[in-house]
């Protein structure tokens, strides 16, 4: 399926992409969109589709389920981490652990380690080889090691990778939607929002929230967090695996597991 045939579909089973409200019996991608025969393009159009539409911006609850249905067709055909292809069945389990909504148990456990897949893989389109380095050098690592996650977003956001284009419509999306939130709030009678004085819920902001309270465990209370990064992963890996295609690229950069 291609993206050109995917809003075909769309438009014929009544699929709504940005729903304002939630109801019963409302059509999903799973009924009409078969994921093994779509193309990359149509794949990564998804991943950022479902970061816009099922993560809102303005409540913490996750009450559409596409995400799942995703991940679960994701880990079907997952075959390699690009990457770090030694840690493939890591992310793997990691991703299912997500995915079982075992939320107190697993999801804790493969949320912990997934931030630091997204964290390593933003830091390596930025440029980071730590293979390539002495581990002690620190002219050259204190750079990456010193960087947050969420600001290697928002740099990776300023490349011209095929990643991040991604990136900065989904928050332009967010951006956008808590604008008309507080419109809404507006034609509803109620008193708007000062949103001057509110963080914008980006990736980056999101991410270095959802990081800080799972580092020290303020706070359990968003769930939603774990299958967010899977999310985050899946775009990350559809955008570099078109890309290499591109390219011709057969090998990844870093083929030999590190030493221990």
């Amino acid at each position: 399926m291609t993206l050109a045939e995917y809003q075909t579909c769309i438009k014929a089973n009544g699929f709504i992409e940005e729903p304002i409200a939630v109801w019963g019996g409302m059509v999903k991608l799973e009924e009409f969109v078969n994921y093994e025969a779509a193309e990359v393009d149509l794949k990564i159009y998804l991943t950022e589709m479902v970061l816009k539409r099922n993560f809102s911006p303005v409540d913490g609850h996750m009450v559409l389920t596409e995400q799942f249905w995703l991940l679960e067709q994701f880990l079907e055909f997952y075959k390699e981490d690009h990457i770090r292809p030694w840690l493939t069945d890591t992310i793997r389990e990691a991703m299912s652990l997500i995915g079982s909504k075992e939320i107190f148990t697993k999801c804790i456990f493969g949320t912990t380690f997934m931030f630091g897949v997204i964290e390593f893989h933003a830091k390596y389109l930025l440029g980071w080889r730590p293979l390539e380095q002495d581990v002690f050098n620190n002219k050259y690592h204190g750079l990456y090691r010193g960087m947050p996650i969420g600001q290697a977003i928002n740099k990776l956001k300023k490349t011209k990778l095929q990643v991040a284009g991604n990136l900065i419509r989904i928050d332009k999306y967010a951006t956008a939607y808590v604008k008309n939130a507080n419109h809404r709030r507006s034609e509803l009678g109620q008193k708007e929002i000062k949103l001057e004085r509110w963080t914008m819920p980006k990736i980056a902001e999101r991410l270095t929230f959802y990081r800080n309270a799972m580092l020290h465990g303020e706070s359990h209370g968003h769930y939603s967090v774990g299958v967010y990064l899977c999310m985050l992963y899946i775009l990350f890996h559809l955008c570099d695996e078109k890309e290499r295609g591109a390219k011709g690229e057969s090998e990844t950069a870093q083929r030999t597991p590190p030493a221990g």
